[in-house]
């Protein structure tokens, strides 16, 4: 890691910076102020002048724009570590944000309705609903050939893009009664518990190493140990 006297830099994202920035609404000098940075600073990291900055300064960037360091550094980022079907997300902008915003969304809705959900905290087949695969089966009559070659049949990395950040910014609209308390999901969307047997098969068993946090979260709260938090 690179080093400015003695604070650390890390790196920084300027596409990415400008995608939330859009999304947001806020001015570059708006964004400047929220994160108590100079106006010129920020606008070198926009305009993609600046690929490194003080660690502080790019956690306060985060915040003001309400994404994670992750994200507008280019790294990866817990929440879309089930990102792999839009391949390498390296090369992709809104996406990231849009798709942490969905997700994020969605995990708060399931913790409060008690759902059964993936490792990444999402009810698993709620992920369908944001993969351009899963509407292009529904709506497109291909070969396998075709996606095996072409897996986004022909679109530009823009295109991508806006196609992924779209889909995840309509299904967070389609779904927002249900992230509001207003509306439960609907049963075809949600997941079974795995039962205990599978879950021990599958991990090695109820106690020791094995009993993990995501042992507990593929079983049922009826299923649990008294002991087990």
């Amino acid at each position: 890691m690179a080093t400015s006297g003695k604070r650390p830099l890390v790196p920084i994202r300027g596409d990415r910076i400008r995608a939330a920035l859009r999304r947001s609404g806020l001015t570059v000098s708006e964004l400047a102020r929220r994160a108590g940075a100079k106006q010129q600073t920020v606008d070198l990291i926009v305009r993609g002048k600046t690929v490194r900055c003080e660690q502080d300064l790019r956690a306060a960037l985060a915040r003001a724009l309400g994404t994670s360091i992750n994200v507008i550094g280019g790294e990866e980022d817990p929440k879309l570590a089930f990102l792999a079907f839009v391949g390498d997300a390296e090369d992709l902008a809104e996406t990231p944000i849009a798709l942490r915003l969905f997700y994020l969304a969605c995990s708060r809705a399931a913790e409060r309705d008690k759902l059964v959900v993936d490792a990444g905290s999402v009810p698993p087949k709620i992920r369908s609903l944001v993969s351009p695969a899963y509407w292009r089966a529904q709506l497109l009559d291909t070969v396998e050939s075709q996606l095996l070659a072409d897996p986004d049949l022909g679109l530009s990395t823009a295109e991508r893009d806006r196609l992924y950040s779209l889909l995840a910014d309509a299904m967070g609209l389609l779904l927002k009664p249900w992230f509001d308390g207003r509306a439960g999901l609907s049963k075809r969307f949600r997941s079974k518990a795995t039962p205990r047997k599978e879950v021990d098969r599958i991990l090695g068993g109820p106690n020791g190493d094995h009993d993990t946090p995501v042992r507990r979260r593929l079983l049922r709260p009826s299923q649990r140990d008294p002991s087990t938090p």
